[in-house]
């Protein structure tokens, strides 16, 4: 296709930024193990809201998608690796670490952004460049997209953990890759619907039609969700064949 040959694709370096996620997941899974996992979590949590502000153009939509998308469905991975390898518990305090995580972020975004600003005249003077300007349009939420965010994000990552419980006793601890899939596309199905309905019409001033909500919004950010589940299973049976052979 002819996003591979383009270097400065939205394709091609959302398949980069999924390469360096699951490098770093990884990494901090094997060398650091909970605590490791929960700084992920944390960091990927906010770093996805932040992308999630920023549109890009992809092949399959002729609409303009919200980046952010990789980063979140990471967390999906994240939080499965905690219940398998760890324990329930485990993955539900990362959830609740990712709230608060971005909630504390924000927070302090928010405030810092009401200090107020060094005056222009004193910049000029001074020949200094304030980012004042650039960190208000960044950091001042917008109440719809913050609140649609974090209801999606609590409902359908305890749902994600849930629904992978449930399947592993039900596979007897077999088809590792077969819950994980099934638990993350069905979680990013849930995730995406309640984020696109309460954002783009409950939420939203201007609401959009039905069918751009469906096939724009909710369909067009599920199916490479279901790419980046698939992606990630190797990451899974890699950290189970080094977990086994630490205990040998």
């Amino acid at each position: 296709m002819i996003f591979f040959s383009d270097f400065s694709s939205s394709e091609f370096i959302s398949i980069i930024q999924l390469a360096t996620s699951w490098v770093f997941l990884f990494i901090l899974s094997y060398k650091y193990g909970r605590p490791g996992i929960y700084t992920y979590i944390v960091t990927a949590v906010i770093l996805s809201n932040i992308q999630v502000l920023k549109l890009g153009m992809f092949f399959w939509s002729s609409e303009p998608v919200a980046l952010g998308t990789v980063i979140f469905a990471s967390t999906f991975l994240a939080t499965d690796i905690l219940t398998e390898f760890h324990s329930e518990k485990a993955a539900k305090k990362s959830v609740n670490l990712g709230f608060l995580g971005f909630a504390f972020f924000s927070l302090l975004m928010l405030l810092h952004v009401w200090s107020p600003p060094v005056s222009k005249e004193t910049l000029t003077s001074l020949q200094l460049i304030d980012g004042h300007d650039a960190m208000a349009q960044l950091f001042t939420p917008m109440i719809s997209l913050y609140v649609a965010s974090l209801v999606s994000y609590l409902i359908s990552e305890r749902l994600d953990i849930t629904l992978y419980v449930r399947l592993k006793s039900l596979t007897n601890g077999k088809a590792l890759w077969l819950r994980s899939i099934l638990a993350a596309s069905i979680s990013a199905l849930v995730d995406t619907t309640i984020f696109s309905v309460l954002a783009w019409k409950v939420f939203s001033v201007q609401s959009v039609s039905w069918s751009v909500l469906l096939y724009t919004y909710i369909l067009g950010s599920f199916w490479p969700r279901i790419l980046i589940s698939i992606t990630g299973v190797p990451i899974l049976y890699a950290l189970k064949h080094f977990n086994k052979k630490r205990r040998t």
